[in-house]
């Protein structure tokens, strides 16, 4: 009977390729959301919580002074606290709409919130003549902030600890697929001079 096993074929698993936004993407995106939607775009794009974890991230997790976002064992996916850094220009974004407590997400549900980021960067787009193609990238923000991140500081470990993930995972799909001058062009998105 053992034998038979050997007949069975083994389904194939395909990884799917990640796919991040470019710094001027992410820019385009920062400056079109409309303000309830900036801090979990901020927070995802430069903290890297995954989309359920950013859903349930509340404002006392969220420490300016100290640079990084707390994720509680029960928020995060792997049921383990973490602490995610505040990268780049972040807490300049967070900054004006920071409160002492509250949720951070405006939609709980990251379909929402991937809907309404999309239509915002495409109402933009019509109003300067664009075509309004702009397209929702699965786990983009996330494969940004890590794509960028070991381009960064070249440190696979360290930003495997800071995004809850292995060594293998960040070396296996997010080593070298981004330069270091992108990097800094991502991470040096600063907030516009004027308020929204």
């Amino acid at each position: 009977m053992l034998k038979d096993l050997g007949a069975i074929e083994r389904p194939s698993v395909t990884e799917s390729e990640k796919e991040f936004y470019t710094p001027a993407e992410m820019r385009e995106m920062l400056v079109a959301v409309r303000r309830e939607l900036l801090p979990q775009l901020v927070l995802c794009a430069y903290a890297g919580p995954r989309k359920a974890e950013s859903g349930r991230v509340d404002w006392g997790q969220v420490k300016l002074d100290r640079g990084f976002v707390e994720l509680k064992g029960r928020q995060s996916k792997v049921g383990q606290r973490r602490l995610a850094p505040l990268t780049g220009l972040a807490a300049d974004w967070l900054r004006p709409a920071v409160r002492e407590n509250g949720p951070i997400a405006h939609y709980q549900h990251a379909d929402k919130f991937n809907a309404a980021v999309s239509e915002d960067v495409n109402r933009v787009r019509l109003k300067q003549n664009l075509k309004p193609d702009f397209r929702w990238k699965n786990n983009g923000l996330r494969d940004s902030l890590i794509s960028y991140r070991v381009a960064a500081i070249k440190n696979v470990p360290q930003v495997a600890l800071e995004a809850g993930n292995s060594p293998v995972m960040i070396q296996r799909h997010y080593l070298e697929v981004v330069s270091e001058e992108e990097a800094k062009e991502y991470f040096g998105i600063a907030p516009p001079t004027t308020p929204k």
